[in-house]
């Protein structure tokens, strides 16, 4: 539309409408626009300072969770590399493990989120020591001396075995993964995570391999921790008001969570791991295939991230961070807060601010309908008179008792009527 085009649509309309509209609808207009900017940058100030609480609050989770990791995963290593230490001073004899099962017992009980600790050397023969997550203390054996049969026997205070509490047949530890994958990677190196044999929780060996001077492999220590345990830990977190945390390998696998939901089920009385993505937790689930399509592949996830997502219409924070330990170790730590847990102060604040701009609106409104009156009145006044004026009325005035230039209009108005008025 032209130029010209608009000053002919302005001049129709104020052609068309009174001075009190066109005093009172710019006004109005204006205090409408401002509330309205007001009220928009609020809501963006606010949906700013949402995203940077989530982001501070989710990383100081997410940090937490990895330094926690972190003590927790050095201490398998540190328990191996004290026995290493007792083999090198030679306080142990790595041919004969009945001297280890004290030493293994003892050690075992200094760390209460250590599930076992153990000894196994090229002939076969292994000795762990076992705290079961109950406190029971236990001593475990198999090799040439039990005919490769794994005997788990009860213990009393002095560490002696009493009764038999376990038997596993056919149990030779040289064929196991945890003695292959030691002495493929010649280094310390973490297990591939399993399942305890004589309790239901998910474990990770930290593995050692032992060798002579002549470089052969003399044997294999293994320390294997709990997960139950990293799982209370991240029970044990306050994260918002419903946000929950849970850690996975890089193949999908459900390591622990801060839901009660057990990494592992039943399956043909046989326990499994499982996919994360088929949780029978609804956030867990729908996070995870929510990852799975975004990044397409696991591996993919190569630094911490924050993103936003959708479960069931609600708008949720999710931040990834992938840890490792320099010693295999390959996880991805995931918390996910409800954007609602941030929002409920915003959105009181959010309110206010409206009925606020509402409130101002109003007042603005009333003030700018009073103002136009105040102004228009007096005017209306001198056009009724000025009609009366031309119709013949000489006798017409305006009475109006103020000093503005408004009362100097009508004073002058008076004036000439009674001028014109002595005239006629």
């Amino acid at each position: 539309m032209s130029t010209f085009s608009l000053k002919r649509l302005a001049a129709k309309l104020s052609g068309k409408t009174t001075l009190q509209t066109v005093l009172i609808v710019p006004f109005v207009l204006q205090v409408f626009a401002a509330v309205g900017i007001v009220g928009y940058l609020s809501f963006k100030n606010s949906q700013r300072a949402v995203n940077d609480l989530a982001d501070q609050l989710m990383g100081e989770v997410s940090n937490r969770i990895e330094q926690n990791l972190r003590t927790y995963l050095q201490t398998p290593h540190q328990i191996n590399q004290s026995k290493l230490d007792s083999i090198k001073l030679g306080f142990v004899n790595i041919k004969d493990l009945s001297a280890w099962e004290k030493y293994l017992w003892r050690q075992v009980q200094l760390y209460p989120y250590i599930n076992f600790t153990s000894f196994a050397n090229r002939n076969g023969e292994y000795r762990t020591g076992e705290q079961m997550s109950n406190g029971t203390l236990l001593i475990n054996a198999s090799g040439p001396s039990t005919k490769f049969n794994f005997y788990s026997y009860n213990t009393n205070d002095t560490g002696d075995r009493t009764k038999l509490a376990a038997t596993i047949k056919n149990f030779d530890i040289r064929q196991k993964p945890l003695y292959k994958d030691a002495s493929l990677a010649a280094k310390p190196t973490w297990s591939s995570v399993d399942i305890s044999l004589l309790e239901p929780t998910l474990i990770v060996s930290a593995l050692q391999p032992v060798y002579n001077n002549q470089k052969q492999l003399d044997g294999v220590l293994i320390t294997a921790l709990r997960l139950d345990s990293i799982g209370e830990f991240l029970n044990s977190l306050k994260i918002g008001k419903s946000g929950q945390t849970f850690i996975i390998e890089r193949k999908g696998t459900l390591l622990a969570t801060s839901t009660r939901e057990k990494p592992f089920r039943n399956k043909n009385g046989k326990k499994e791991q499982f996919q994360v993505k088929a949780s029978s937790d609804i956030v867990t689930q729908n996070t995870a295939k929510y990852l799975e399509s975004h990044f397409q592949d696991w591996q993919k996830i190569t630094k911490s991230q924050l993103i936003h997502f959708e479960i069931n219409g609600q708008q949720q924070f999710l931040k990834v961070l992938p840890f490792k330990d320099g010693k295999g170790l390959d996880w991805l730590i995931v918390v996910v807060v409800p954007e609602a847990d941030f929002m409920e102060q915003i959105n009181a604040g959010n309110r206010t601010t409206m009925l606020l701009c509402l409130a101002a609106l109003a007042i603005a409104t009333v003030l700018g309908i009073c103002t136009s009156r105040w102004i228009t009145k007096p005017i209306l006044q001198l056009k009724n008179a000025a009609i009366d004026l031309s119709e013949g009325q000489f006798d017409r005035t305006v009475k109006l008792d103020r000093s503005d230039e408004l009362g100097v209009l009508a004073a002058a108005f008076n004036s000439m009527a009674s001028t014109t008025a002595s005239i006629f």
